[in-house]
């Protein structure tokens, strides 16, 4: 189990570049609002020295974000609708085409009254016969929904060997905060039943990862024993716009 957040890490750089590829590029720019303040001129930054090479790869071939595709925000409800749908729809493949080429088996299930995915490999690995990875989806809190919810839970089961979990959480505008935290927690107290905790890890990417963060705060709040590891993904934890690099790295274009 100590191995599974460096595994994830590392398969998360490797695939990082497949699933931008894959995600709606809306889904991508829907972070991307400009600020009111200082303008900051275009210039070239280079990947984190500190990080893996794959990662820094990812990085680097990652597209330039597109700047006027990111001022679109919708201003009504029926917007927000279509918004989503149009970028569910561009990440959602069929799972039986996704089984065959991950080598996973895929079964929709029900837990503590959330929709969840059961992932399990065709090779399981021995070190997590008896461990379970739970994944919570990104999207900005808003985007992912459905079958879209599964495609890195897949990857990750597919190449580490290990059981996932993937929680299809409730999202605005339908179903506002607290609903996905409830989600998680529900089923993280569900599974636990049957379940030692010091066998299962939790995380996720973007938004995944930020509410990877928030549901360790509400266990501990609840006096709950929480995950054995963690992955969390360059989280979106900070919801207020108020950190500088959100707008100084905006539209930049890293290279190696």
């Amino acid at each position: 189990m100590r191995n599974i957040c460096s595994w994830v890490a590392s398969c998360w750089s490797r695939w990082a570049v497949l699933i931008l590829l894959l995600v709606n590029s809306n889904l991508l720019q829907a972070q991307n609002q400009l600020s009111n303040g200082w303008e900051i001129a275009a210039k070239t930054l280079k990947a984190p020295l500190a990080a893996s090479e794959a990662l820094r790869s990812s990085i680097a071939a990652t597209p330039t974000p597109d700047l006027e595709q990111g001022r679109y925000a919708p201003t009504n409800r029926e917007q927000w609708d279509a918004f989503i749908a149009a970028a569910n729809s561009a990440q959602t493949f069929p799972l039986k085409a996704l089984e065959q080429a991950a080598g996973v088996r895929i079964e929709a299930d029900v837990i503590a009254g959330v929709n969840v995915h059961r992932v399990t490999p065709n090779e399981l690995s021995d070190e997590h016969e008896d461990h379970l990875f739970i994944y919570i989806h990104g999207g900005a809190y808003v985007f992912g929904s459905g079958d879209a919810s599964i495609s890195e839970g897949i990857f990750i089961a597919s190449t580490a060997g290990i059981p996932t979990l993937t929680i299809d959480y409730r999202m605005p505008p339908e179903h506002p905060v607290p609903a996905a935290l409830d989600d998680v927690v529900a089923v993280y107290r569900e599974i636990i039943r049957d379940m030692d905790h010091r066998s299962i890890a939790m995380g996720g990417t973007s938004a995944g990862a930020g509410l990877t963060l928030a549901t360790q705060h509400q266990l501990k709040n609840l006096q709950i024993e929480r995950p054995a590891a963690l992955f969390a993904g360059t989280p979106w934890s900070d919801l207020t716009k108020t950190g500088d690099t959100l707008y100084t790295n905006e539209g930049k274009v890293f290279l190696l």
